[in-house]
């Protein structure tokens, strides 16, 4: 178990936690549709936010319910906006979400129109689900349009979908002391609290939690805990849910995972195919750098086209102190326009090909 799995819960399930104002009459806010999300993403994405607000607002001292009366509420605000835990970067904070929607949206609109492409191309050519996966995925909002957007094309798709993101971590641990494997599905009875004494033994016996750690900062530990495993969980359900109730017919599924060094595992463990489409954007910020994100994505870019010759790397960035952002395209397809290169050692080391374009 991670040495995060008491530290910093409250980054967790923060959209639990805060409360920014009133929204005065959410009967009033707009449902998510899917000619909404395909046709203007920042308008559903105001419409959750508001939910959220209002969420917050009511619910301020959240973190002390009980898991029953937190499955309650949030169900009951789901019957206002089901998507309504989904989030993305909306404001440039802390050197964070530098390719936001609220000031350029031409950026993401961008990266999904290339992401699309880039699955409908494999979709035509191939028998068996496609494997899409998304790196420092956050709050699902950007691949729920990706994937969305694919759909609206392919409703009769399959797509396994992996998003990694280290606040998956303390989650996929709760799942695996319950004899879950890390595909969630809508139907899962998952329930933290039955769990909870284990994972504190898990966590004492790998060095996750102080030996000495007792009383009420133990149960303070394990409220957050708890409310951190169920937000991601809640999350996650409404994202799976509401792509296979708006497209009945497409086969789909849902793996979460903590880290791209995880996932890969992951994949040996499972004998599951390396992915068709890597994704990543918004992994230029603070929090990004300390934890290496850079090396890691490129880590699993490298072991991709490595594994996979038809695979696709798609990356939208920001240039750190200047007012440019700059797309990427990298794949084994050899391109005119492309810049080639090598990559991997001996005998795995392969030619690939890159395309950049700066805004």
């Amino acid at each position: 178990m991670k040495k995060l799995l008491f530290l910093s819960l409250s980054l967790v399930f923060l959209p639990f936690i805060t409360a920014i104002q009133s929204v005065e009459n959410v009967q009033e806010l707009k449902k998510s549709t899917l000619d909404e999300l395909l046709a203007n993403p920042k308008n559903v994405l105001d419409h959750i936010n508001q939910t959220r607000e209002y969420f917050a607002e009511k619910y301020k001292d959240i973190e002390k319910l009980s898991e029953p009366k937190l499955r309650q509420i949030t169900q009951k605000t789901e019957q206002e906006n089901p998507l309504f835990l989904l989030g993305e970067c909306t404001a440039e904070d802390w050197g964070a979400c530098l390719l936001s929607r609220e000031y350029a949206p031409k950026y993401r609109n961008y990266f999904e129109e290339k992401t699309v492409a880039a699955l409908d191309k494999r979709l035509q050519s191939s028998e068996t689900p496609v494997h899409y996966t998304s790196f420092a995925c956050g709050g699902m909002f950007q691949d729920l349009v990706v994937i969305a957007k694919t759909l609206a094309q392919h409703p009769n798709a399959g797509l396994a979908l992996h998003l990694i993101d280290l606040q998956h971590e303390p989650y996929i641990t709760c799942r695996d002391v319950s004899g879950l494997t890390r595909e969630v599905k809508s139907t899962d009875n998952f329930s933290p609290c039955s769990v909870m004494d284990k994972l504190v033994a898990r966590g004492k016996e790998e060095g996750g939690i102080p030996e000495n750690m007792e009383g009420d900062e133990l149960e303070k530990g394990k409220q957050n805990l708890m409310c951190g495993c169920l937000y991601i969980d809640t999350m996650a359900k409404q994202f799976i849910s509401y792509l296979q109730k708006t497209f009945p017919n497409a086969k789909l599924s849902l793996y979460l995972h903590g880290s791209s060094d995880s996932y890969l595992s992951y994949l040996q463990q499972q004998q599951l195919p390396y992915p068709d489409v890597v994704t990543a954007i918004d992994t230029q910020d603070e929090m990004s750098l300390i934890r290496n994100s850079g090396v890691n994505f490129a880590d699993l870019a490298e072991k991709t086209l490595i594994n996979n010759p038809t695979a696709s790397i798609i990356q939208l960035q920001k240039e750190r102190y200047q007012q440019i952002a700059t797309f990427s395209h990298i794949s084994r397809e050899p391109k005119e326009d492309a810049t080639k290169a090598l990559i991997g050692e001996g005998d795995e080391q392969v030619e690939v090909y890159g395309q950049t374009e700066a805004f």
